[in-house]
């Protein structure tokens, strides 16, 4: 029976701390883990923002670039020149035009985001093209562009108009003995100041230059990928960064990694979890998204728009966990006192902080109900005079709703007429941290008026004015009961004749 007894209590010694560690356990790593997720998405966000704002700004001066050299006058003249069927002063010489090549193609040469730039006249005839192939090559090429995409499209457009292709392994009229590399040819018409079409100007993009940025934000974490990808599910980045079973740009993502493709179909933007990865995506739009740049309107094939941006990050699994958490782990197994005490002293931690945060919430709740249900009005007021906060109670008496009043109308436009001079004579200096006061009329949205007392003060910031907050009294059964008994006084109160 001892023996049994012995057993027993080192079964209840073993089995009651073993117990306890792990329920206190349990939920921290449970804590731990959703901080783990949330700081996930936060990393998420922040890698897709830097890789967006890089392609953006990329493309933006891409486009720029292409309108420059359009606008360019030695270019329009040579353009114009090559449309004349007959010679004449406007002739462009050999000089001349071995001038524009060697400058063009210095351009394009000192520049990596472009592989090459052709002239393109109004019958499709390439008339120049940088960077030529050799030194002692001809300046003009006979290549004809007439049945092209881009040079089609670019023939219907406005002045300051673009055109860009989809992103793709465009090899023709590419010089020999270039890498072949994905390309986006930018046209743009060319017209001269009397407004005749005279060409187009095509611009070839090195692609692999534009998405550079991305890789660069890959750097930032080893373990995310980046996902570009147009509206058929084709890659549109290179094998480097490329995410799951991704072979190379211009591979099939949508059959290659249906499930990543369907989740990213679904909506214009999210967070998913795919193959336990997450999955942080957006719709980006060259025609309509942040890409206008200086340009009047961008076009491209519909059919390849808009294309979708993503990261992907590996989400953290309770067996990883336990690998990064070794030390901590054996530590708490095998000192179960210190373990539950600190399991223990977490959960009260925690509910103490869960009561203040209910504490502060319930305090904000009374603060901001005290606010828009006082007896008296407050409202604020930017640098124009535009009401940016106004609460419920001189709503009510003004009879409009928040979201009429709030960013669309100036205060000075609900004083009256008669009033309104006094009112802007006594707030005038409130912008210097002056305080003011004045009694002013209020006009209603039903046309009464309501007789008030307003007093301002600035609300400033690190020494800056921020907005005016003001406190606003209802005067009008005072001023009622005022006019009563002025009237009273003025009149014989049998006759209602005046006294005098």
């Amino acid at each position: 029976m001892p023996l049994r007894r012995l057993h027993t209590r080192l079964l209840l010694a073993v089995s009651i701390p073993l117990i306890l560690v792990s329920t206190t356990l349990l939920p921290v790593l449970h804590v731990h883990m959703e901080t783990r997720l949330n700081s996930l998405n936060d990393e998420a966000n922040a890698l897709l923002t830097v890789g967006q704002e890089a392609l953006t700004r990329d493309i933006n001066e891409s486009l720029n670039y292409a309108l420059a050299i359009a606008e360019m006058p030695e270019l329009r003249r040579y353009l114009a020149a090559q449309n004349l069927t007959t010679l004449t002063n406007e002739q462009y010489s050999l000089s001349d035009l071995s001038q524009l090549s060697h400058f063009l193609t210095t351009l394009i040469s000192h520049n990596a985001r472009y592989t090459k730039l052709v002239l393109i006249d109004n019958q499709g005839r390439e008339v120049l093209r940088a960077p030529r192939s050799s030194e002692t090559g001809a300046l003009v090429s006979g290549n004809l562009h007439v049945n092209t995409d881009y040079f089609i499209e670019a023939s219907k457009l406005l002045p300051r108009d673009l055109y860009i292709s989809p992103p793709g392994r465009n090899l023709q009229f590419e010089l020999f003995g270039r890498d072949v590399i994905p390309v986006v040819n930018v046209s743009t018409p060319v017209f001269d100041a009397t407004g005749e079409r005279r060409g187009v100007v095509l611009l070839s993009l090195n692609w692999d230059y534009l998405t550079d940025a991305l890789r660069q934000a890959m750097l930032l974490d080893q373990n995310a990928n980046m996902i570009l990808i147009d509206a058929q599910g084709k890659w549109l980045l290179d094998e480097g960064i490329g995410s799951v079973d991704t072979a190379s740009f211009g591979g099939n993502f949508a059959a290659l990694s249906p499930l990543y493709w369907q989740a990213m179909q679904q909506r214009n933007e999210g967070n998913v979890t795919v193959d336990n990865h997450l999955l942080r995506f957006q719709t980006e739009d060259i025609r309509t998204q942040r890409y206008r740049s200086l340009a009047g309107t961008i076009f491209s094939d519909n059919a390849y728009q808009p294309w979708k941006l993503g990261v992907t990050l590996p989400r953290p699994t309770w067996q990883s966990l336990f690998k990064e958490e070794t030390t901590v782990l054996w530590f708490l197994l095998l000192t179960y006192g210190d373990a539950v005490a600190f399991g223990i002293f977490w959960a009260f931690s925690s509910q103490r902080q869960r009561e203040l945060r209910q504490a502060a919430q319930r305090h904000a709740y009374e603060v901001s109900d005290l606010y828009e249900n006082a007896p008296c009005g407050y409202h604020s007021l930017d640098k124009s005079g535009r009401v940016v906060k106004m609460n419920r109670t001189e709503l009510a008496w003004l009879g409009y709703s928040a979201k009429e009043v709030i960013g669309h109308i100036d205060y000075r436009e609900l004083i009256t007429p008669e009033t309104r001079d006094q009112f802007e004579k006594a707030f005038q200096n409130v912008k210097d941290n002056q305080t003011g006061s004045a009694e002013c009329s209020l006009l209603t949205r039903n046309g009464e008026q309501r007789h008030v007392m307003i007093q301002a003060s600035a609300y400033t910031r690190n020494g800056g004015f921020v907005h005016s907050r003001a406190t606003v009294f209802d005067l009008t059964e005072r001023k009622q009961l005022e006019e009563k008994l002025r009237a009273q006084a003025m009149t014989d109160p049998l006759t209602g004749v005046f006294n005098r």
